[in-house]
């Protein structure tokens, strides 16, 4: 539904552009006021589930085994693997553990909140064509702030997305995962990249033990750019959803 597909891509003037196919269909498919219920099915998509936090938790751990693994074949220093690029996969990484529990701590507390919360925007929204003095539209102004601010991690209209999973992870663990499948961690000759061969080709002269550790690694790697990128895409529903409520609320100033 939404044209907003990254992190900076939510601001003010997004929002608005966004809003107005959204209050199109909020008018269709909702009869006003709102409840708990209607809200609650209108956002269902936007919300976490426990299994979606469970997916973080269960694979989180395999991330530092994996970084071990490929420390180990960095000190070997032999001369079937390529040190630059096994250094570069372990800093690819490192990169993921830290971010990766700062956005499952995030996600525990919406899964925590998200229930209540919608009580009482509901709430909130109704209120807005009735707002009469400006202590009113103060008090119910500060309420909904804190609502965004619960779910942007920011005061702006804006996702603070910096400490948690974002783009840069996405895009290097899906480069990574790519060049894994591709002989990344091996050293290629120089004869064999002047017959430009593929690592079809290149990993039959590879002892298959070797093969068998490379593979044990680049499927790790698959599981933990999966996780990632579940998570980055549970962070963009959070973007959603700050933007639906943007809707409705333009939508209730509307009635006033």
């Amino acid at each position: 539904m939404l044209y907003i597909h990254k992190f900076p891509d939510l601001n003010g003037k997004s929002a608005e552009i966004e809003s107005v196919p959204i209050i199109r269909d909020i008018k269709k498919n909702i009869t006003l006021p709102f409840s708990k219920q209607k809200l609650e099915e209108y956002v269902l998509d936007c919300l976490i589930s426990k299994s979606e936090i469970e997916i973080i938790e269960n694979k989180l751990p395999l991330v530092e085994p994996t970084i071990n693994r490929v420390r180990e074949l960095l000190i070997q220093k032999d001369r079937i693997h390529e040190p630059i690029n096994l250094q570069r996969t372990i800093q690819i990484l490192k990169t993921v553990p830290a971010p990766l529990l700062n956005n499952l701590a995030y996600l525990k507390d919406i899964y925590l909140w998200q229930n209540e919360s919608l009580n009482q925007t509901a709430e909130l929204l109704n209120m807005i064509p009735n707002l009469n003095t400006k202590e009113e539209r103060n008090d119910v102004n500060e309420k909904i702030n804190k609502i965004f601010e619960k779910i942007l991690r920011n005061k702006e209209m804006c996702f603070n997305g910096e400490d948690i999973i974002h783009e840069g992870h996405t895009s290097n663990l899906g480069a990574l995962s790519e060049s894994l499948a591709n002989g990344f961690i091996f050293h290629t000759t120089l004869e064999e990249e002047l017959k430009k061969l593929d690592f079809n080709s290149i990993k039959l002269r590879i002892p298959q033990e070797k093969l068998k550790e490379a593979g044990d690694i680049e499927k790790n790697v698959k599981e933990i750019r999966s996780v990632v990128e579940q998570t980055y895409n549970i962070n963009m529903k959070m973007i959603n959803y700050a933007v639906i409520l943007y809707s409705c609320i333009k939508l209730m100033l509307s009635k006033k």
